[in-house]
């Protein structure tokens, strides 16, 4: 995140710069905005796109970031050679002090680990709510199981391996017949007269531990707009 606070700074600093070398007040907006030519509007955006794709640890900043290098550097090519206010010198050490920054974000095992596996970007993950709703997994093949959850939230729920005791045809006490990467269909009751559908896959089968129950995670696939908002509207309600 600090990369994407730099991005931030870089955008601000070069209408920041244009008022400094022109003298231009807060108030002569229009006339900073005027010097602003279209190679600096593009720096600018492709910064910003990057500060998005950052938070989001979003895969295509394998793309983006050589790209808004490129642009950063042609940018500072035109500035140091044609204009008459930075040295040729100054933005080429400019363009390499970029480059410094953004070279290393890459590089790092950690960032390639984010990049690969959304499921470690803690700071996207939505907020999960204790409740047991009754719901109805139906597998593609067997059949279907009455469970109540332990947890969920918007993007997924978890249940207790005790609701599939006595229920399982394979004699697996813990699971059931699911596997990781299976896919079902789940009918969540939110009351006695509301639920909602959706496909889910199961992406975790975890063991008993001190902090939680095993149990089996599963992510939901296609829930509808709709869906996400009357789910979303019965946990804060509930926590409310």
């Amino acid at each position: 995140m600090a990369l994407g606070a730099i991005f931030l700074i870089i955008v601000l600093s070069i209408p920041f710069q244009i008022a400094i070398l022109y003298n231009h007040g807060l108030d002569e907006l229009m006339l900073i905005y005027n010097k602003i030519t279209a190679l600096n509007l593009l720096v600018m955006l492709a910064l910003i796109l990057n500060v998005v794709l950052l938070y989001r640890a979003s895969p295509y900043l394998k793309v983006s970031l050589p790209a808004t290098l490129v642009i950063v550097g042609w940018n500072n090519y035109v500035v140091g050679s044609y204009g008459s206010d930075f040295s040729l010198m100054t933005t080429t050490l400019a363009t390499m002090s970029f480059a410094a920054a953004c070279v290393p974000l890459l590089a790092q095992k950690e960032t390639r680990l984010l990049l690969k596996h959304p499921e470690k970007r803690w700071w996207l993950t939505p907020k999960r709510y204790k409740r047991k709703l009754r719901t109805q997994i139906q597998p593609y093949v067997g059949q279907n199981i009455e469970v109540s959850t332990l947890d969920i939230s918007e993007t997924g729920l978890f249940v207790p391996y005790q609701c599939f005791q006595g229920q399982s045809k394979s004699g697996n006490e813990e699971f059931g017949d699911f596997k990781i990467g299976e896919m079902a269909s789940l009918q969540i009751r939110l009351s006695e007269f509301r639920y909602i559908k959706c496909d889910a896959e199961v992406v975790r089968l975890n063991a008993h531990s001190d902090s939680y129950p095993a149990g089996m995670g599963m992510k939901f696939i296609n829930l509808d707009s709709k869906s996400r908002r009357s789910l979303r509207s019965h946990l804060c309600h509930e926590l409310n």
